[in-house]
């Protein structure tokens, strides 16, 4: 069986477990019962440490929206990356819908917070805090959209995961960007993990308002298995068996040193447990899809409206 369609069968399994029902539920994430074990959710970093190398600016940004339709302002939901003047990386997961019949078991998979899982993206405005370590001041604010989401993307309901997306700020921003790695990492090879995600294994609904760095290996794929993991992710160490992502890392850059240069091998994505740095976690490749992000800077693929097509 592949690996990630072992992923999808315990998603529909939690959701049958909980009583979904095609209409979705109303329920928090904090109120539905934990997944069953191998149940992937989304990261926050536990076990990290302030940033110990000399990243920069574009490595610390935080994705922020308002939804005044429902009295929400200033929400943080994911960490995201600069990847040039115009474009932020970020984890498709973090601005797309979860499916209703699936909601409330993708909430725990993927870690979304009950506020945004509950809100349409359509009615989100999105802006994004980028050169500050600080997610809450410093640095510059830029309004943003969400601008292309890979195609091969839906919530772990097919062969393949593809959680990617590109943010288009509505101005230039002038700073140092992150660029997409050259290469994927090796087994072995070290990797910097940033976010503003929760720091206790067990989420608590608090998060720092400071970035935090965990710098881990990448493992074999194999131990992935239960994250659901495909030829284009990257399956990353858990340090001392209880380090690793959590809620609110999602998206954040996977930080690799390649002769001598830093780059972003790819957005946070998920991990294989309930219990955050349990397990390793999954990272979405970015330079295994290149040419398709490439195509959508130069205008050739759809750009979004709101999650839809709009060319």
């Amino acid at each position: 069986m592949h690996c990630f369609s072992r992923w999808a069968v315990a998603i529909a399994a939690s959701a049958v477990a909980i009583g979904l029902t095609l209409s979705g539920v109303a329920a928090s994430a904090e109120a539905a019962p934990p997944p069953p074990t191998g149940g992937p959710v989304q990261p926050n970093i536990v076990g990290g440490h302030p940033p110990s190398l000399q990243y920069p600016a574009g490595a610390f940004a935080a994705l922020i929206y308002d939804a005044p339709a429902h009295d929400i302002k200033d929400h943080f939901t994911c960490t995201t990356a600069q990847l040039n003047g115009r474009f932020f990386l970020i984890a498709a997961h973090c601005v797309t819908d979860p499916p209703a019949a699936l909601k409330a078991a993708l909430m725990r998979f993927y870690g979304l917070d009950a506020t945004s899982a509950a809100i349409p993206t359509a009615d989100k405005k999105f802006r994004v805090r980028v050169g500050s370590p600080d997610r809450t001041a410093g640095g510059t604010v830029v309004g943003a959209s969400v601008f292309y989401v890979h195609p091969g993307w839906n919530w772990g309901q097919g062969p393949e995961s593809d959680d990617i997306a590109l943010l288009r700020a509505d101005e230039y921003v002038n700073g140092y960007a992150l660029p997409i790695a050259p290469r994927k990492p090796r087994s072995g090879e070290t990797v910097f993990t940033l976010g503003f995600g929760g720091t206790e294994q067990v989420f608590n609904g608090e998060l720092p308002t400071q970035i935090h760095e965990l710098n881990r290996k990448v493992v074999p794929a194999k131990k992935c298995v239960d994250a659901g993991i495909t030829s284009r992710d990257i399956c990353l160490g858990n340090p001392a068996g209880d380090s690793g992502d959590c809620n609110g890392d999602s998206g954040g850059p996977n930080v690799v040193e390649q002769d001598g240069v830093l780059y972003n091998a790819g957005p946070t994505s998920r991990g294989g447990s309930a219990i955050c740095g349990a397990t390793p976690d999954v990272a979405t490749s970015a330079s295994e899809f290149r040419d398709e992000l490439d195509d959508a800077m130069r205008g050739n693929a759809p750009v979004l409206a709101h999650g839809t097509p709009i060319r």
